[in-house]
């Protein structure tokens, strides 16, 4: 989402330590019963490490066509902004 210009934050959480407010969620297939059981209500995307470029390049699609989110796009040399828990970027 970063090489695609767009004002989307994304993270690597574990499904035990999700936050309050998310609309997609991706997880690997072996995972997919147990992020169902949370019935959060986001969109979830299933796939594997081999499918997940083309998986992330079809919700980029999507996005770009306004068909799942709005995204706006970083303007140049505007300041990015970096979270960090620990040593690890968010």
């Amino acid at each position: 989402m970063q090489k695609a210009g767009l004002k989307i934050r994304v993270r690597l959480l574990p499904l035990e330590a999700l936050p309050e407010r998310y609309e997609i969620l991706v997880v690997p297939p072996e995972l997919q019963e147990a992020a169902e059981a949370l019935q959060t209500g986001a969109r979830m995307i299933v796939t594997s490490r081999a499918g997940a470029p083309a998986a992330a390049a079809e919700l980029l699609r999507e996005i770009e066509d306004g068909v799942t989110l709005y995204a706006e796009k970083v303007r140049p040399g505007e300041p990015t902004i970096t979270t960090y828990r620990g040593s690890e970027i968010l």
